[in-house]
Formats: C-alpha cells, sequence, structure tokens
C-alpha cells in the first residue's frame, strides 16, 4: 500500500488526470482517499470504526498542494452543491460535513481561474450598534467591543477597558452577564477588527496590549447553524491576571443551578444558594473520570426564573497548551463591596468567604453573583460558549441507564444515543473528537508483517500470556470467540469514546489492554484466523481487520495527544508554569500515564510504517525517560506509587520493552530498555519487600501490601523482564525467574533460576525491612513504611507489616482475602477530596513519618517521628 501524503499526489501533466486510486494512501474514519486534476479536488471519507458524526464545520487545505493558482468555484459533497467559504487568513476551505456510521462522503471542490463566488448566505451574522458589535449565533448573540483600535495616551485600569465579551443575549431577547478584565497590568491599546466573513462563518477578533509587553488575544467565531461560539485565546500575562463573566441581578440574570459533565452521559446538577465564595468547576479537556471534581469538560449555568441557558465546553481541535494556566474557573461569588476586585480568592479577607451567625442570607442580594473567570497567564485556550434554550439543554434529572461503568464492548451505541444528553453530545461531537478533527487521522494501514521479534516462540508465549488478558495462545477457546472479546474491547475504547463518555470511559484503566491487544491482533493476522467478517454481519461492512485496523490507529491519534492526558504536566516541579499541580491533586497517576504513552508507542510497533509510528514511539520513549527520572527513587529503583501500581507499570512495560529489543537498528526512535540502568534499578526494585511463602496465598511469594490494594500474582511479568535481561544482566534475569517461579508460575523458567539476596536494609524513598530466617522456624520480616514516595499511600506512614516464621501477623487492611486474591476493606485504596482540597503532603511530597537512624543488626534501634496508622491483626493459623 501506497503511503504519500496528500502533500505528495501531484496531477499528470501529460493526462491532466490523476485517478488512478491505486497510486494513493487509504485513510479511514478519515480521508480514504484524495486526488487532484486541472480542474478539481476530490476527497474520500469514508468511517470505519462505527462513529456517527453530526454536521460539522470541516475545514481543508489545498494550497499545500501547490494549488495557490487556481480558485473554488463550487464545492459538491455526493452530487449536490453546498455553501463552502475560502479563509482570508490562509486559504483553508470550509464546508459542513455530516459522516454517519460506516458512511462516505465525495468532497469535491472545482477549480477555475476566475472565482465567480461562493454561495452567499442571505442573513448578516454580525451588525454595528452604537458601542459595539453584536454577533448572532443561531440562539442568541454576543456583544463585543467596537472596530478598531484604540490607543491611550498613559497607562490605564484594565477595569475601565471594555472586555472582549461585554453582555450575551439569549433567545428570550435578555441580555446576560457582564464582562470586564481584572489585571494587575495597565492597558495601553485595544483593538477589534473582522477577520473573516463568509457564508459558513463569521470570526472577529479582540487584542489587548499591556505595559509590560504582554498581550491577550481573543478570537470569537459563529458558525452558520451553530449555537455555540467558538473561542480561542493566547495570553502571556502575569499572576491573577484574569477576564470575568459575572450573572447578577443587576446583569439581568443570576443562575440558581449548575450542570457539570461528570464520567457519565449525563451530569450532576448542583443548587447556588450564594452563601460564601465557592468554586464549582474549572474547564479542562481531561479529568481522570471526574475523580478530581474541580475539573470538568463542560458546564451549564440556568435559573427557573429565566428561558435561557448558557455554557461552556472544551474544545481540542489543537492543544491546550500551559495545562495550570488555561483554566476557565466557575464561582459562585458574594461581593463585600461594588468593587469589582473583591470577587476572592486573593488574600486573606477579600471576600465573604464565611458570615458571622446573626447575618442573615439572602441569595437575592446585589453582591451575589456567578463567576466564570478565565485565566491570562502563559498559554493557549480553545473552548465554545452555548447560548441556548433552558428547555433544549436541561434534561429531566434522573440518571438514566447506561451512563455509569462500561468497560467491555461491544459499545451500546443506540442506548447510549438514547440517553445521551445534550451538553454531553456537544462536548464529544464539537469538543473532544469533532469529524474535522478525526478525518486527517490515517486509520487505514498495510497489515503488519512477521517482523523483530519471533512472538510465537515459546519463551515470548510466557511473557505474553497473561499479559494479553489469557487471549493470547490460548488452545482451548474458538478462534472466533478470541477475535470477537478482541473487537468488543477496542469498539468499546475507540467508538464509545466517540459516541459515549469520551475520557469517562476511554481512560487508562482501560487503555492499558490495547497494546497486548495489538500484539494479539498481529499474531492471529499471521496465524490467518481473522475472518472477514462475523457470520452475522452484512458483507456491506467494512471488513474486520480493515476495522481492527482503523479501532487500534484511532486509539494511537487519540492516546499520542497531549490533550488527552496531561501526564507529562505532573512531572513539572509545581513552580513551573506547565505543572498541572496542585490542582490535579497527583491523580494524572503515573501509572496511568505510562498506559497512554505505551499504547500509542506501542501501536507505533504493530504498524511501524504508519506516517505517525515514528512520532509516538518518539514521544513514548521520551516520556518514559522522564518518568524514570522523577518517579523513580535514583537509588532505590522504588516507583512513586504502591506495590499494585508499580506491578502495573511493569506489567506495561515489559511488552513494550520487548518489542523494542534487537529493532534498533531498523526503527528510528528505538530504545533497548533492558540495556538501560535505571530500568534494570526499577526491575530489582521488585526484591526490597518480597515476602516469605505466604500459607494464605498458597505458598506463594507476594510483594509486601502497602497502600493501594491487595496482594497480587505477576509471575507472567517477571518472567518477561527476565527474557529482556537473559542477554545483558544474567543476575538479574536469574533472579526475576526465580521470582515468576517463587509467584506461581509453573511452567519451565525462560532462564536458569537463581535466588536474590534477601537481607535486612533501607530501602529509600520508601522504608525498611529486617529480615530473618531461622532453620527450624523458617523466615521472619518486618518492614516499617517510612519514606518520601506519597502515590497511593493515603497517609499510611510508619505502617508496620509483620511475618513470624512465614506468618502473616501483622498486615494492613488493603492485605485482602487469601483465598480470592481481594481486598477486605476500602483503607488500601484513593481517598476522594472536597473541590479544591489538597492535603498537606501532595503538596510537599515528602510523608510524615521518616527514619532518622536505621541499625539492621539490632544492637541499635530506629528513631521515627510519631504518626498513627490503623493495621489489621491477623491470628498466626488464620485460614
Amino acid at each position: 500500500m501506497n503511503n504519500k501524503t496528500m502533500a505528495d499526489i501531484q496531477s499528470d501533466s501529460s493526462t491532466g488526470d490523476c485517478r488512478d486510486e491505486t497510486a494513493f494512501p487509504d485513510f479511514s474514519a478519515g480521508i480514504k482517499s484524495s486526488y487532484i486534476t486541472d480542474t478539481s479536488v476530490v476527497f474520500d471519507i469514508r468511517e470505519y470504526i462505527g462513529a456517527d458524526y453530526p454536521r460539522t464545520l470541516c475545514f481543508f487545505d489545498i494550497e499545500r498542494h501547490g494549488l495557490l493558482s487556481k480558485k473554488i468555484s463550487k464545492a459538491i459533497i455526493n452530487g449536490q452543491e453546498v455553501p463552502f467559504q475560502v479563509s482570508e487568513r490562509n486559504g483553508i476551505v470550509g464546508v459542513f460535513i455530516k459522516l454517519p456510521k460506516y458512511g462516505h462522503v465525495r468532497i469535491e471542490f472545482t477549480l477555475k481561474d476566475e472565482n465567480p463566488g461562493s454561495i452567499m448566505r442571505k442573513d448578516q451574522r454580525w451588525s454595528r450598534t452604537e458601542k459595539g458589535v453584536l454577533l448572532n449565533t443561531s440562539t442568541g448573540a454576543v456583544r463585543l467591543p467596537d472596530f478598531g483600535i484604540t490607543k491611550f495616551d498613559m497607562p490605564i485600569e484594565s477595569l475601565n477597558v471594555p472586555a472582549p465579551v461585554q453582555y450575551l443575549i439569549g433567545q428570550s431577547g435578555e441580555r446576560l452577564g457582564r464582562g470586564y478584565i481584572d489585571t494587575y497590568e495597565r492597558m495601553v491599546s485595544m483593538g477589534c477588527s473582522l477577520l473573516e466573513d463568509g457564508p459558513l462563518w463569521t470570526t472577529i477578533k479582540v487584542c489587548y496590549k499591556f505595559d509590560n509587553n504582554s498581550k491577550f488575544e481573543f478570537e470569537c467565531t459563529a458558525a452558520d447553524g451553530e449555537e455555540f461560539l467558538r473561542i480561542r485565546e493566547r495570553s502571556d500575562c502575569g499572576p491573577k491576571a484574569r477576564w470575568v463573566m459575572m450573572f447578577d441581578k443587576k446583569s439581568g440574570f443570576l443562575p440558581d443551578s449548575i450542570s457539570l459533565a461528570d464520567h457519565t452521559l449525563f451530569y450532576q446538577k448542583h443548587r447556588m444558594d450564594y452563601f460564601s465564595d465557592r468554586l464549582h468547576a474549572r474547564l479542562y479537556p481531561w479529568t481522570q473520570g471526574t475523580q478530581i471534581a474541580a475539573l470538568r469538560e463542560g458546564v451549564l449555568i440556568h435559573s427557573n426564573g429565566s428561558p435561557d441557558c448558557v455554557g461552556w465546553f472544551v474544545r481540542t481541535e489543537r492543544e491546550w497548551d500551559g495545562f495550570k494556566n488555561t483554566f476557565v474557573e466557575f464561582y459562585e461569588r458574594r461581593f463585600d463591596t461594588e468593587n469589582l476586585r473583591t470577587r476572592g480568592g486573593e488574600t486573606i479577607g477579600d471576600t465573604y468567604s464565611w458570615l458571622p451567625p446573626d447575618v442573615k442570607v439572602n441569595n437575592t442580594s446585589d453582591v451575589s453573583a456567578f463567576c466564570a473567570e478565565a485565566m491570562l497567564l502563559e498559554g493557549n485556550r480553545e473552548y465554545g460558549i452555548i447560548i441556548g434554550r433552558r428547555s433544549d439543554w436541561c434534561t429531566p434529572d434522573p440518571v438514566p441507564e447506561h451512563t455509569l461503568e462500561w468497560y467491555e464492548g461491544p459499545a451500546l451505541t443506540d442506548e447510549w444515543e438514547a440517553v445521551r444528553s445534550p451538553l454531553r453530545r456537544i462536548i464529544q461531537f464539537q469538543g473532544l473528537c469533532s469529524v474535522d478533527m478525526v478525518k486527517d487521522w490515517i486509520l487505514h494501514e498495510k497489515i503488519p508483517e512477521k517482523d523483530g521479534l519471533d512472538s510465537s516462540h515459546p519463551a515470548m508465549e510466557n511473557a505474553y500470556n497473561t499479559t494479553i488478558t489469557s487471549l493470547l495462545f490460548d488452545k482451548r477457546r474458538n478462534a472466533i470467540a478470541i477475535v470477537r472479546e478482541m473487537y468488543n474491547t477496542l469498539h468499546v475504547l475507540s467508538t464509545g469514546y466517540v459516541m459515549g463518555r469520551g475520557p469517562g470511559g476511554t481512560n487508562p484503566v482501560t487503555l492499558r489492554a490495547v497494546f497486548p491487544l495489538a500484539i494479539l491482533f498481529r499474531e492471529m493476522m499471521l496465524l490467518d484466523c481473522i475472518p472477514e467478517y462475523f457470520p452475522e454481519e452484512s458483507s456491506e461492512l467494512p471488513s474486520l481487520k480493515e476495522r481492527l485496523v482503523a479501532m487500534l490507529l484511532f486509539l494511537g491519534y487519540l492516546t499520542g495527544r497531549r490533550s488527552f492526558y496531561p501526564g507529562e504536566f505532573t512531572m513539572a516541579p509545581m513552580s513551573d508554569p506547565r505543572s498541572s499541580e496542585p490542582t490535579c491533586l497527583g491523580m494524572p497517576n503515573q501509572n496511568f500515564f505510562t498506559d497512554v504513552f505505551c499504547t500509542s508507542g506501542g501501536i507505533a510497533l504493530i504498524f511501524d510504517k504508519h506516517e505517525a509510528s515514528q512520532s509516538w514511539l518518539k514521544r513514548a520513549n521520551e516520556m518514559l525517560s522522564l518518568q524514570l527520572d522523577v518517579f523513580s527513587d535514583p537509588e532505590s529503583g522504588v516507583w512513586e506509587e504502591s506495590h499494585t501500581y508499580f506491578h502495573h507499570v511493569l506489567r506495561t512495560l515489559a511488552p513494550f520493552a520487548l518489542e523494542q529489543r534487537g529493532r534498533v537498528s531498523t526503527f528510528p526512535h528505538i530504545v533497548d530498555w533492558f540495556k538501560d540502568e535505571r530500568f534494570a534499578k526499577l526491575s530489582k526494585a521488585v526484591f526490597h519487600f518480597v515476602t516469605p511463602r505466604d500459607p494464605n496465598a498458597g505458598d506463594k511469594r507476594m510483594m509486601a501490601t502497602l497502600g493501594d490494594h491487595r496482594m497480587e500474582l505477576n509471575w507472567h511479568t517477571y518472567n518477561a523482564l527476565a527474557i529482556g535481561f537473559a542477554e545483558v544482566d544474567e543476575t538479574l534475569a536469574s533472579n526475576l525467574a526465580w521470582m515468576s517461579v517463587e509467584n506461581g508460575w509453573e511452567g519451565k523458567p525462560a532462564v536458569p533460576q537463581q535466588a536474590p539476596e534477601l537481607k535486612s536494609h533501607l530501602v529509600s524513598g520508601l522504608g525498611a525491612v529486617f529480615r530473618l530466617c531461622h532453620k527450624d522456624r523458617g523466615e521472619s520480616m518486618v518492614v516499617l513504611r517510612a519514606g518520601n514516595t506519597w502515590g497511593h499511600y493515603n497517609c499510611d506512614e510508619l505502617e508496620v507489616l509483620y511475618y513470624s516464621g512465614g506468618e502473616p501477623v501483622i498486615v494492613e487492611a488493603g492485605y485482602g482475602n487469601p483465598k480470592t486474591f481481594s481486598k477486605v476493606g476500602p483503607e488500601g485504596h484513593s481517598i476522594m477530596h472536597p473541590v479544591d482540597f489538597v492535603p498537606a503532603f501532595y503538596l510537599s511530597r515528602a510523608n510524615r513519618g521518616l527514619i532518622e537512624e536505621f541499625v539492621p543488626d539490632g544492637e541499635g534501634g530506629m528513631q521515627i517521628m510519631s504518626a498513627g496508622r490503623p493495621v489489621a491483626f491477623m491470628h498466626p493459623q488464620a485460614g
């Protein structure tokens, strides 16, 4: 298959035609094929993953094909002429497209030397008033500053300058809210200009410049038939700079409730009483499925006394940049004076964050206001502002079915469509995953040939077996059943992202299976056991192989985007303006980000000829290197999370590292991680807290259960790592092979076994371990958890685990039920926090208990700081 890009496609001057489609690349869920003639440019777009995209404004860059001298006279979609618009700034052509499930759209732009003019609208989208410009949507309008440039003789207070949005107008005709700018910098000039005005969209730009050479640029676009405004902002102002939309009685609209997008197809609804300053949400493209209550992808405000509603939602057509600084924050406020700068949150005492008991609260008071506050520090941001009818956007309150957790497929697209709220719908199709974004994703690729590692080798079978969720090489199962389970999982993650609840369902926990499934897909292709269709399917659908390829590549593109997951920003110090802390409370968990970049990086290894593979793999290896520097203790190799998440990381990295081994010379950006000292130290960290053989776990050795979750079997991971280290570190490989057997593997080790030296020692970053092995009484072990690692430990400093003669005597509640390997109680898991509550240890990354002195031979002792931790006591004979 030819994988040239569209930019490589040129017309044949001898024939004037270039319609041999075998010469063009295949695209899917994006451009299937394209070709250029002397008189037209044609794009074929096909949908391959089963998503149903509604009418959306899409843009095509034809000028990069050397067509600068050509002009478009017509746009034809599936044989019907449609309106189009050519950007006056960059020559990009826009048309509205609706792409149905497994559908096909053929777009032809007819070219002539002279442009007779595009199809023009009959109405005017904007109008100039005495003091500004009104820009209309299909259901409302926004008042912007007047056109022109104003330079001030002396720098003036930003509060005295018109805001980019002065007010909104609902369909009722009532004014909604009022805007203002609040910066410590003083304004030196402002300007408003008409950038684009055509049949499909109008764009107006407002620009402010300040006395310290910083600026704030605001672009507002209204598109034909859309009930929202497309907002793009760029700024580089100083601390605490914001522009604010205030809604109060004085501005004509004081909301009494707010709807917040959550991890379901619906939303959460909160009442507002305006008793005190209260943060309700921060608009953000990544939300951890609302585990962090402040972060939301969309917000609606409404009032029982008004037919109108106003909303905001994230748009990620491009990348958000500067994660800490690009929030839009939503507060209910009480102002203590008429001074707009007393909205609160800056310094102690400048708000009604508390009221004396004898003060009567009146939530209709003039001091009550709802504020949408957009930060103006350095960064870029895109979002939409909804101006709509309350009856259209505020659906009934009860949460319907199919809105909570689902991790298995197939995607229930019909059921989801029936209950999806309008807010979730616009977030998905106009914000997180529009057809304009995915149309450029190349989702059709040559089926991978056998390359690199021989994964049918028995050693590789052992390495991958349970990593691929027991699917790979399981001879007991019917091939069709294996393919169906693989298809269902990929379908719910790819199609489910678009048609379901976005990152609420397609998140790192669920993505963890994608790369192993990509390996499974490759192996089943080599074995020729993937049918063209399932027995019940119509042959009119794309083939099963095409759909599987498209879904895998879709997830590669999705997880390869910075706006999908802010993992790299969580590794920046909090003093770094790119950092997401402390807002994210450490919840972009380190192991989760490993899952994310190993998804796109792993898919790159399977489809190594794909146009995006090199960039995906390059970023994955860069992020892994950064993680090893930031989250792995430089002395002990200990990972910055509990035993469970440490093994999640190892389980994810083992196949990722194995797939790269031996291919350094054949594929750019390959890294042999088994030769990396940091990766070796991370793998050796397995042996710090290996338990004696636990009678409650079938006499298997486990990792001490410190923090999140329970006892676990990880023999497959140890065996895979042993294979990887066999050629570069025989001792480590043999130690890991020993651990795989001790942890429960009953097969033949991939490399000879050798027990590691288990001794008493201080474990940098995590605590200390004391060991004693008596020839009659067996192994004893005491673990003291005390150190500066912090992820998923829930303040359990100074936790003590005690094994006596191989019997667990003192364990934490997360030790679990030994017979089912399930957790006893919730104490081992993450703690949910109120909005904007930041535990102190999340800020310092240093927990409260520290070992001041360590003397392992028993002649001295340990001096420790005092802290409490509940533990569970087990009788030595407990079964």
